[in-house]
């Protein structure tokens, strides 16, 4: 049993506790960046995790946070340049009706992680995990517009993840192959606090829902190369409902990368990547092509790598 406090990433999914110098892409993954954040779920909080004794691998833990995330359980961000605005269309910031921040904590963590004894060659390890923050408020539309609105309530997830690796038994990496994979789904359960074209909408209950996806392999098809190849969607369930019925519905968005990395040395590593996507952006769908040269250099000692 271990007992961790302090500023942490949380250990719930595969990648949610990686930083981004030990990603296998240049990039997050549009699943993680759309409903976890670029970083990740990152908060100041304790953990709990048990690893009995049993044949197989299994872990289990619990995690209790603050609460100052950016988009599970976010609080609205009232800065000046809204407040501007607020004042230029006659309303205040206490006519948002948006409640305090709470003491914390308010958001709560719980995952296991599994991992069978495939022999030498052969690791599997699945995941499987649970969020829930009891206050999350955000703002919708512009003042300047008349369609300024404001909502509160308490929002939950889910995800399920699975990572497999073939040691190749090459020279450095040659003959490797790993296979990832994560799902995650989000629900907020929402009231309209503010509307400022039709306050009588004030009180109704608001249901966000979306999920979202990746899967990924990696081969090492040459001493220290590696090549890899990502699918990642968002939004494949992306809708708006009010008591039982279906508001407004959006598009998901979805992309294919691939990349080249070389690793020179344990310290280095230089990576070429492209990347085809198709992002919703208000409403509609855009056509991104893109290209990532990067080189990430380690300075130091640093510490055994992760499953």
């Amino acid at each position: 049993m271990k007992v961790k406090a302090g500023k942490f990433l949380s250990d719930v999914g595969y990648m949610n506790n990686q930083h981004p110098h030990s990603w296998d892409f240049t990039d997050q993954n549009l699943a993680y960046l759309n409903l976890l954040g670029d970083h990740g779920l990152r908060d100041t909080g304790v953990q709990i995790t048990w690893l009995p004794d049993w044949g197989h691998y299994t872990l289990f833990g619990l995690e209790a946070f603050q609460g100052e995330q950016e988009k599970l359980g976010a609080l609205a961000d009232v800065g000046d340049g809204l407040e501007a605005e607020l004042a230029d269309a006659g309303l205040s910031v206490d006519d948002l009706a948006l409640g305090d921040e709470q003491d914390g904590p308010r958001l709560y963590t719980a995952f296991v992680k599994f991992a069978p004894d495939l022999g030498y060659d052969h690791a599997l390890q699945l995941g499987a995990w649970g969020g829930w923050a009891d206050q999350h408020q955000e703002i919708h539309g512009d003042p300047e517009d008349g369609n300024l609105h404001t909502l509160e309530g308490d929002a939950w997830m889910w995800g399920v993840d699975a990572v497999y690796k073939y040691a190749g038994g090459g020279a450095y990496g040659k003959g490797d192959f790993k296979l990832q994979g994560e799902y995650i789904w989000q629900r907020k359960d929402l009231d309209l606090q503010f509307h400022q074209a039709n306050p009588a909408l004030v009180g109704a209950e608001r249901q966000f829902t979306e999920d979202g996806l990746y899967l990924q392999g990696l081969y090492g098809f040459a001493p220290r190369w590696q090549a890899g190849l990502r699918y990642d969607v968002v939004g494949l369930t992306n809708k708006l409902e009010s008591g039982g019925s279906t508001l407004r519905e959006w598009n998901d968005s979805d992309r294919w990368t691939a990349a080249l990395t070389w690793t020179p040395t344990e310290y280095s590593r230089l990576r070429l990547q492209y990347a085809m996507a198709d992002i919703t952006i208000d409403g509609e769908s855009n056509a991104f092509d893109y290209v990532y040269l990067q080189y990430i250099m380690s300075l130091g000692s640093h510490g055994a790598h992760k499953f």
